[in-house]
């Protein structure tokens, strides 16, 4: 199946804050976030830069029950040091006693754009997430819901990759045919 992650625009400074915003419908408690890294480029045994390629340096996630995250409960807050990089694995955080109906994760400080081609081409910093899962009572909710995206950086034509469905087959590397895609195979 097709896939694509979400990519902000660029920014020029690694400082540049970006969010994506998820609305869950109604408050829901919150057990769990997942956020997938963007892979799409990665081929094992090269391309390594590309596995979780513009994930955030520094992040936070919250839950709120308002739009504009007035009153908004924070989930996890990694914004005073950079985050160790994903190198392509899921993360997950949970949710302690958090709530809401929307849930927002905003990148504080961005990761430099690697390998870009185009009018892209080294054009600084950027946010790229596969998708985010959030979890309630076991079950993820927000597959399929809206999502917004702050008006200076976010990329409304990537925007529902945030909630995308999980990919047939889960959300790993696979090879079509392990017995000849290895290196001398």
């Amino acid at each position: 199946s097709y896939y694509r992650a979400y990519r902000s625009k660029p920014a020029k400074s690694v400082d540049a804050i970006t969010w994506v915003q998820i609305d869950l419908g109604l408050t829901h408690s919150i057990d769990s976030v997942k956020v997938y890294p963007a892979n799409e480029r990665l081929y094992p045994g090269r391309d390594e830069y590309y596995a979780g390629e513009g994930f955030p340096l520094r992040f936070k996630i919250e839950a709120s029950d308002q739009p504009d995250f007035h009153n908004s409960r924070a989930i996890v807050d990694h914004t005073a040091a950079d985050y160790p990089q994903s190198q392509g694995a899921i993360r997950e955080f949970r949710g302690g006693r958090a709530a809401g109906r929307y849930l927002r994760l905003t990148a504080t400080r961005l990761m430099n754009v690697v390998g870009r081609k185009g009018a892209d081409a080294g054009v600084g910093y950027h946010l790229a997430l596969a998708r985010i899962g959030v979890y309630s009572g076991g079950i993820e909710i927000a597959t399929g819901c809206p999502v917004t995206v702050d008006a200076t950086y976010g990329n409304y034509d990537d925007v529902a990759q945030v909630t995308r469905a999980e990919r047939e087959g889960g959300e790993g590397v696979f090879l079509s045919n392990p017995g000849k895609d290895s290196p001398g195979g």
